[in-house]
């Protein structure tokens, strides 16, 4: 599935609001011959398509894809709405102080910022302490975005000299406010973050979009044409700590104890989810998948997940139980099936 259609499957309000403004504005600007409302156009077709792009690789939010969209309404509204005969850009929301202009670029790239932390939120390692240099990172991302528009802008006015974008000092006060809205929403971050309630959860389901599920079905395909069911119910908890690998009904990526080399392993487990929209992992016991992982912890192999077929020994009743098994080294990999391999990710 291409990621256009994943997005309008997953949101179709979205999608539909995002269209209609598109169309609208455009019917306007193309009826008035505004060559500068087609410039704005592209500009915000451009955006969404690296949206639409982005949104099949990594898990957003639909507050942030709002956020995002309304962004996009407003930069459209700025540029082809009229008040008092100029356009809404200019407009002085508060007398001297703040400009429609300013506040649409604290805003817009206050959501930018949230949308490229939630997508470098997944790999980032789960025990990484967040300091202040991080978040600062963050702020920087965000005013990253804002530089690039200023960029554009400034191309724009090479292009055609019939534009609203102003001279040096417009925008050095957009780049401002890009750096307020930057900071706000990375102190908006740091606040979830220190409750443990982050923009990018670190741990739930697999996103169920056209990028992630290629992913993830590329990373545990078994030989021929095998692969685990991906399950179709949405959990909408986010992408785990460890990148789109996480709870769904094929499986769950496990961080071991040992940080030298990182092992990572497959533990085939049920995303099940909650009244309160958190989502609980429970053992699949007799899944052909079961045996794949267990975790390892100082070269020993504990509590595994029940293989597949009948077991002595071992309770079927969905629990997961002790059994004695060999010590292990990532030599002993070599020959088995992918879906049973431990996967070595050393130096992450």
């Amino acid at each position: 599935m291409t990621p256009a259609p994943a997005l309008a499957r997953d949101h179709p309000a979205l999608a539909g609001f995002a269209l209609a403004y598109l169309i609208g504005f455009s019917a306007v600007a193309i009826a008035a011959g505004n060559t500068e409302g087609v410039v704005y156009l592209v500009a915000i077709s451009l955006a969404f398509f690296g949206m639409v792009v982005v949104y099949a690789h990594v898990e957003i939010a639909p507050a942030v894809l709002w956020g995002l969209s309304i962004w996009g309404l407003l930069h459209m509204a700025g540029g082809l709405v009229h008040v008092d005969g100029e356009v809404l850009y200019g407009f002085q929301l508060i007398p001297v102080v703040l400009r429609f202009d300013q506040a649409v670029h604290a805003f817009g790239f206050g959501f930018a910022t949230l949308a490229a932390w939630q997508g470098l939120r997944p790999w980032i390692r789960a025990e990484r302490k967040m300091t202040g240099c991080l978040y600062f990172l963050i702020a920087l991302m965000g005013m990253g975005v804002g530089a690039a528009n200023e960029v554009l802008e400034f191309a724009v006015t090479r292009v055609s000299d019939s534009t609203n974008v102003g001279g040096y000092e417009n925008t050095g006060w957009d780049l401002v406010f890009n750096t307020f809205g930057a900071i706000t929403a990375t102190l908006w971050i740091k606040g979830r973050e220190s409750k443990g309630r982050g923009i990018a959860p670190r741990t739930g389901a697999i996103p169920n979009n056209a990028g992630a599920r290629r992913e993830y079905e590329r990373a545990i395909r078994t030989e021929g044409s095998l692969r685990p069911p991906l399950g179709e119910a949405r959990t909408g908890s986010g992408p785990a700590s460890r990148g789109i690998f996480t709870e769904t009904e094929a499986g769950r990526w496990i961080e071991p104890r040992e940080r030298s080399p990182r092992i990572f392993t497959l533990e085939t487990r049920s995303a099940r989810t909650s009244p309160d929209g958190s989502v609980d992992a429970v053992p699949l016991p007799d899944s052909r998948w079961g045996d794949a992982v267990a975790r390892h912890s100082g070269g020993a192999v504990d509590d595994p997940i029940p293989d597949e077929g009948p077991q002595e020994g071992r309770q079927r009743s969905g629990r997961r139980t002790q059994s004695r098994r060999p010590r292990w080294s990532p030599r002993d990999a070599r020959g088995v099936p992918l879906y049973r391999t431990y996967v070595l990710c050393w130096g992450l």
